[in-house]
């Protein structure tokens, strides 16, 4: 399982030139530092997938593979944990604003 992961965000800068093919990424630093969340959107969108199908299951219609039943168990720590670290990245980023 893919855990969120805290980075510093990458800033493009446009050469004295102003071409835009030319734009290179620098790691911010000073007070332009700024976090972002990494969290997996794969895992975001089969996990928004797979609440749906339990919904449907729950009607009766279809039985879920063992493997999606596992993942649900999971949803609500993954949820804390994505809901933990986006914390973390508003109040560091507030603080550098």
């Amino acid at each position: 399982m893919a855990v969120p992961v805290l980075r510093k965000m990458e800033i493009e800068e446009p050469k004295a030139d102003g071409n835009k093919k030319n734009q290179q990424k620098t790691s911010s630093s000073g007070s332009e530092a700024r976090l972002r969340s990494n969290f997996n959107v794969q895992l975001l969108k089969v996990i928004n997938e797979v609440s749906a199908w339990n919904k449907i299951q729950t009607l009766g219609f279809i039985s879920m593979p063992h493997s999606i039943v596992r993942l649900l168990a999971e949803n609500e720590q993954l949820r804390k944990l994505r809901e933990n670290v986006m914390t973390v990245v508003r109040e560091y980023n507030n603080i550098q604003d």
